[in-house]
């Protein structure tokens, strides 16, 4: 399994979306909390990665959905 690794600080491409998100809905943040917010997205993305560096085969099928 991949181990995550702290990165040195947020990526600079996760700061102009944040503001682009916040700016295109409207959203209203306090500078201060701005990079509380950033730094959870930046735990999202790194989470993300996590995901999508498991290795799938083409052949890979869903689980079955449990009904009771």
């Amino acid at each position: 399994m991949s181990e995550v690794k702290p990165t040195e600080g947020p990526d600079p491409r996760l700061a102009t979306y944040l503001d682009a998100a916040l700016d295109l809905l409207a959203l209203p943040v306090e500078p201060e909390l701005r990079e509380r917010v950033l730094m959870h997205f930046t735990i999202a993305a790194q989470m993300g990665d996590l995901v999508m560096s498991f290795p799938m085969s083409d052949e890979a099928e869903p689980a079955p959905v449990y009904v009771p």
